[in-house]
Parts: structure tokens; C-alpha cells; sequence
């Protein structure tokens, strides 16, 4: 395989491997979660699974489905994964409170964890970026004032418009 292929295909598992945490929110529930520890990483696998598994070649499916098992790796490239997201959630609080129902935790765009001066002065913990499909305009980018809403729904539309451009 070409290198180009090959980082295609870690980046197509990169983008993929925390899908189930948006399916999770939406309402979706991770049945027979033998091999994994999280319910996000089971749906994760089912969604590549079922939108991949026929679209690329049974050796380029399974090096983006290795990115499911980001949580308990088994070779080295579900290790990379890991590595990869140990990393990227470095931009996540250490003392984030702890939700044990996720469905209702909401995610947490990491351009609000940045510490730049104009930003401190300017936002604060009422500030949010709503759930929309992204766009490059200035209501979809931006924080909004207030408290966001709590919608499971909000989950359901992003998951069922992100499925339809899968398409």
C-alpha cells in the first residue's frame, strides 16, 4: 500500500473512531459490548461497520474498523489509534465533571478550551457553540450567550444529516 493510501486510510479511521460518542447522544444503545469497555467505541464499530464495510477493500475496511478498538488494542495499529487519541484528548479538562449518563453530557468543542487573552476577556462558562451541521458562517463558527439546550434530538439530526452525505 502507497503512503498516501495508507494515511488516507488512518485518517478516514482517526475521523471515524469517536462516531458512536455523537450516536450515543442521539440515543442509540451499544447491545454486546464483548471487546469493548465503552459504549461510544461498540457504536463506533457498528457505524464503520455498516457504511464502510462494503464501500473499500476488505484490508482497507479493517485498517479504519481497528479504530473502534482505540480503548483496548490489540495490535499495533488499534495502538496507534489509541496513542492518537490519548493524545488529541489532551485539550480536555482534568476536572470535567463526570456524567455516567452520557447521552446527556453534552460535547465539548475544544476552541472553547483556548487560553488567548482576547478569548478569556471575551467568553466565559455561558458561552456555547450550538449543535449544527458545519458551515463556514459566522452563526455555525461562533459562540453564542447563554446556556445551550439539552437535546437529545439536536443528536438525532446531526447523526440522521451526517448518514444522508454518507450516502
Amino acid at each position: 500500500m502507497n503512503k498516501y493510501r495508507y494515511r488516507v486510510l488512518l485518517a478516514l479511521g482517526g475521523l471515524f473512531h469517536d462516531v458512536g460518542k455523537l450516536l450515543e447522544r442521539a440515543g442509540q444503545k451499544a447491545k454486546g459490548r464483548k471487546n469493548f469497555s465503552y459504549a461510544h467505541a461498540k457504536l463506533s464499530y457498528r457505524f464503520i461497520d455498516r457504511v464502510l464495510k462494503n464501500k473499500l477493500s476488505p484490508k482497507d475496511y479493517q485498517m479504519v474498523l481497528d479504530s473502534a478498538f482505540h480503548h483496548n488494542p490489540k495490535n499495533q495499529l488499534q495502538e496507534l489509534y489509541q496513542k492518537a487519541d490519548r493524545y488529541s484528548s489532551k485539550e480536555r479538562s482534568t476536572n470535567q465533571e463526570d456524567i455516567s449518563d452520557r447521552s446527556r453530557k453534552r460535547l465539548r468543542p475544544i476552541f472553547l478550551g483556548l487560553e488567548v487573552d482576547f478569548f478569556n476577556s471575551q467568553l466565559d462558562k455561558d458561552y456555547y457553540i450550538e449543535l449544527n451541521k458545519l458551515e463556514l458562517t459566522k452563526d455555525v463558527l461562533f459562540p453564542k450567550n447563554g446556556i445551550p439546550k439539552r437535546s437529545k434530538k439536536l443528536y438525532q439530526d446531526l447523526h440522521t444529516s451526517f448518514e444522508n452525505e454518507l450516502k
